[in-house]
């Protein structure tokens, strides 16, 4: 049996906002790598934080690169990240994300159906969905409640096009008896089965014999 390629994915998202406390910081960080290393279980999974320790990394290339090589682009979605997409992020933090974002805005403006098939948008537990920007609308997006294999399954059946609910594949052919029963057809009889060109019997004349047929009429009448 020959098992076919894991799906490829890269996560965007906004390591801060400049309001956040460092609490609020650190928990929002946890929270998307937990998630990583839920998700990596099952598909290829491509994130900054795996690259943290490469000599020489290039970060200026890093995600726009990696959004054009992945099938699917996760965007973590976060008030921070919707200022970087939206460009209200104060310009001395953030480049990294808004380079991402810019690369996102140019996928669509290249190829509008090739975006909505790479782009889905996540909602991790702790964030809403309220701040997607309403052109966005058109995409996909899952709300994962809870870090563990039931939170992501939604997820994990879109990446891998395993529907939950299949159409019959093998049709059965239905019995449809026609009205009056199972005999009712066979001489095509009654209703509409009327043959075309007969019409009702005529009535017997008053006082007209019926006679057999073959039988001769009385002498002298």
């Amino acid at each position: 049996m020959v098992s076919r390629p894991l799906p490829t994915t890269f996560l965007v998202w906004a390591h801060r906002a400049p309001d956040w406390s460092a609490e609020r910081k650190e928990q929002w960080k946890q929270t998307v790598i937990d998630f990583a290393y839920l998700l990596d279980r099952y598909v290829d999974v491509d994130a900054d934080f795996w690259h943290y320790t490469e000599p020489a990394m290039d970060w200026t290339r890093y995600g726009p690169r990696a959004i054009e090589r992945a099938e699917t682009v996760l965007i973590m979605s976060s008030a921070a990240f919707w200022d970087r997409w939206d460009g209200r992020n104060p310009p001395e933090i953030g480049a990294g994300a808004t380079r991402e974002a810019d690369a996102l805005h140019g996928l669509f403006d290249r190829d509008q159906h090739a975006f909505q098939q790479k782009v889905i948008i996540v909602v991790l537990p702790g964030e809403s969905d309220r701040h997607v920007p309403y052109e966005l609308s058109r995409v996909q997006r899952y709300k994962v409640t809870s870090i563990d294999p039931d939170g992501i399954e939604a997820l994990l059946r879109r990446l891998f096009n395993v529907p939950e609910y299949r159409k019959c594949e093998r049709k059965l052919t239905p019995w449809l008896p026609a009205a009056g029963g199972s005999r009712a057809g066979r001489g095509c009889r009654g209703g509409l089965g009327r043959r075309r060109g007969r019409g009702r019997a005529r009535p017997a004349r008053r006082g007209a014999s019926r006679r057999r047929p073959g039988s001769r009429e009385p002498a002298g009448r």
